[in-house]
């Protein structure tokens, strides 16, 4: 399978460490070509010291044909309350429009794993462009759930409030989740 993850970031670079023993090719492609070319570099070297032959490039721009394409591009979330990603929806939507209609000269009908926050209400937009589309997060925030309990939010809230102002991100579940998406088409 050949994917290529737009966004070479903390989100981005953790799903391409994930899956580079699940998958045949991975693009990082990133508007910052230096940094995808460092990611690019520092997961072919990971990649050699574990005899992984996935084959890794990297871009400043979508110049390639993938099976799916993992869009985590965007401003990562701090609060992750409601109020906070619908602002979010604003300034994302048109970052991931734009990434679309450059996908589209490559492959019509690929797969589409939005990782950008909010994933879901942009999962719903996607689906005017493409009919494969997957949304992530849920199942970080169902195993989030379950730990701490669907009537203790407080825990919740002080967990994830924890991580973000520790990393400012969360990319290790969300990168988990993807790997499972990509096992499982």
């Amino acid at each position: 399978m050949r994917v290529t993850i737009i966004g070479a970031g903390n989100t981005g670079s953790t799903i391409a460490y994930a899956i580079r023993d699940c998958v045949g090719k991975i693009s990082l492609v990133d508007i910052d070509k230096k940094k995808a070319e460092a990611e690019c570099l520092d997961l072919r070297d990971s990649c050699r010291i574990e005899n992984i032959d996935t084959e890794i490039t990297f871009s400043g721009e979508i110049n390639s044909s993938s099976d799916a394409y993992i869009i985590c591009v965007g401003k990562p979330l701090s609060t992750g309350t409601r109020e906070e990603r619908m602002a979010h929806f604003e300034q994302n939507s048109k970052i991931v429009d734009s990434i679309l209609h450059e996908i589209v000269p490559w492959n019509s009908d690929p797969w589409i794993i939005m990782v950008t926050n909010p994933s879901h209400e942009l999962a719903k937009i996607t689906l005017e462009t493409f009919r494969k589309v997957i949304a992530c997060g849920r199942s970080l925030d169902t195993v989030r759930t379950c730990v701490y309990g669907k009537h203790e939010k407080v825990m919740y809230g002080n967990h994830y409030h924890k991580i973000s102002i520790g990393k400012g991100y969360t990319n290790f579940g969300v990168a988990s989740e993807v790997r499972k998406i990509l096992e499982g088409l």
